[in-house]
C-alpha cells in the first residue's frame, strides 16, 4: 500500500515544540511518509527544541538573514517552498500557529492545491490588532485549510461561526500539552533531572516560592515595563523569588541597581530548562498563547497579560485570569493568590482545558 507523503512545515520554537509529538507519533505510523521542512525562523531556538526531541529536518531553507523584514521573508518562503514541493509531491501539507512560516507554508500548498491541515486553528480574540498579527495570520490560515484540528470546543465553535463546515474540524487537544509532559517525563527520568536542573540555578533556594514572568511582546517598551513589573512583585511579594526571562536580561540587569536583591533576570532558556522553572514555579505571568496552554499541564496557575486574549478555555476554566498590562495590578493579583491558599488550589487543580496528551495521535489517526 502507497504511504500517504505529510509534508510538516515550521521555523519557530513554539511550532516545534508543537509539531514535535506530531512527528513523532508519524514517525510510528506505517501507512504514513512524514517529511519535515523547517524555515528556521528562530534559528537557534528550533535546532535546540529539534535536538531535544530527537528530529531531523529532510529541508533546512535556513531563511533567516541579518535585518530581514517579514516581507522579504515572506517572499522567501513562498519561492523556497516551490521547490520542496517539486521534490517531494506531498499529499497533504501541514502548518501550526500563526507565525510567518505559518501563513506563508499554508499559501504556497493553497496556490499549488496541495490539501492543507491546520493545526491549532480556531483560536480568535475578535481583535485583528490583538494580538497582532497572529489574529490575522490565523483567520488567514483557516479561510484555505482543507481541515482544522481544533484544541477546543470554543475554537471549533469560531470557526463554525466563520461559516466552515463542522465536517472540515476535529477537535483533538493542543499538541503543546502533548510536548509539555513528554518533555516533563525527561526530567523525572532522565540524566537532565530536578537535581541537575537545581544546580543550574543554585541562587533558586527550594523554601521559596518562584514567580516565573515570561513576557515578550508587552507594551511599547517591553523593557521599561518588564523592570517595572519586576519592581512591582518584588515590593508587593518580597518573600518570594521573581524570576523573569527575557532576550534583554543585559539591558535590564544593567539597570537593576534601584531593584530588590530577588529579581532575576535570565535570557530566555532551552526548553528543558524552561519547563523545570515552570514545573518549579508558584505561578507564571505571561502573554504567550503557548504557556497558556502549557502551565495548567504542571498545576502552575497562569496570569495572561493581554488586554484581549485569544484563548479564553484556561480563563472560562479558572486555571488562569486575564489581567491586562499595568505592573501594580498585575502585583496586586500576585498578593492576592499569595494570600488566599484556597483561590490558589482552585487555580492549580484539575484538568489542562487545552488538552490530556493525546493529541498527536488524534491527528496522525485522521490523516492514516
Amino acid at each position: 500500500m502507497k504511504k500517504k507523503r505529510i509534508l510538516s512545515i515550521f521555523g519557530t520554537r513554539s511550532e516545534a515544540i508543537k509539531m514535535a509529538p506530531v512527528l513523532l507519533a508519524m514517525r510510528e505510523a506505517e501507512t504514513v511518509e512524514s517529511i519535515v521542512c523547517i524555515t528556521a525562523q528562530h534559528r537557534q531556538k528550533l535546532d535546540q527544541v529539534l535536538s531535544l526531541f530527537a528530529i531531523k529536518a529532510d529541508f533546512d531553507l535556513n531563511l533567516m538573514k541579518p535585518e530581514q523584514t517579514a516581507h522579504t521573508l515572506a517572499a522567501e518562503i513562498i519561492t523556497s517552498l516551490q521547490q520542496v514541493y517539486k521534490q517531494t509531491n506531498p499529499d497533504y501539507v501541514l502548518v501550526q500557529g500563526s507565525s510567518l512560516t505559518s501563513v506563508n507554508g499554508a499559501l504556497s500548498a493553497y496556490y499549488n492545491r496541495i490539501p492543507l491541515g491546520y493545526i491549532g486553528s480556531g483560536y480568535r480574540s475578535g481583535d485583528l490588532n490583538d494580538p497582532w498579527p497572529n489574529e490575522g495570520s490565523s483567520r488567514v490560515i483557516s479561510a484555505i485549510a482543507d481541515h482544522h484540528f481544533v484544541p477546543t470546543e470554543s475554537a471549533k465553535n469560531n470557526l463554525l461561526h466563520e461559516g466552515i463546515d463542522a465536517s472540515r474540524i476535529s477537535v483533538v487537544g493542543s499538541t503543546a500539552v502533548d510536548g509539555i509532559e513528554m518533555v516533563y517525563s525527561m526530567l523525572q527520568k532522565g540524566s537532565q533531572s530536578h537535581d541537575f536542573m537545581q544546580q543550574r540555578f543554585p541562587y533558586l533556594k527550594p523554601d521559596r516560592k518562584i514567580i516565573l514572568v515570561a513576557c515578550s511582546r508587552v507594551g511599547a517598551d517591553p523593557v521599561q515595563l518588564q523592570l517595572e513589573l519586576a519592581g512591582a512583585i518584588a515590593k508587593s511579594a518580597p518573600e518570594v523569588d521573581v524570576v523573569l526571562l527575557s532576550s534583554a536580561a543585559k539591558v535590564l540587569e544593567q539597570q537593576r541597581p534601584e531593584l530588590s536583591s530577588n529579581i532575576f533576570f535570565l535570557p530566555q532558556q532551552d526548553y528543558l530548562q524552561f519547563v523545570y522553572l515552570l514545573h518549579r514555579s508558584f505561578l507564571v505571568i505571561t502573554d504567550s498563547g503557548c504557556i497558556q496552554e502549557e502551565a495548567p499541564s504542571l498545576e502552575t496557575p497562569t496570569l495572561v497579560m493581554r488586554e484581549k486574549n485569544d484563548r479564553m478555555d484556561g480563563i472560562s476554566q479558572g486555571r488562569a485570569l486575564l489581567i491586562g498590562l499595568n505592573p501594580l495590578a498585575v502585583a496586586e493579583n500576585v498578593r492576592k493568590l499569595l494570600d488566599d491558599r484556597e483561590r490558589y488550589a482552585m487555580m492549580a487543580k484539575g484538568a489542562n482545558p487545552f488538552g490530556d496528551g493525546r493529541t498527536a495521535e488524534r491527528i496522525v489517526n485522521w490523516l492514516k
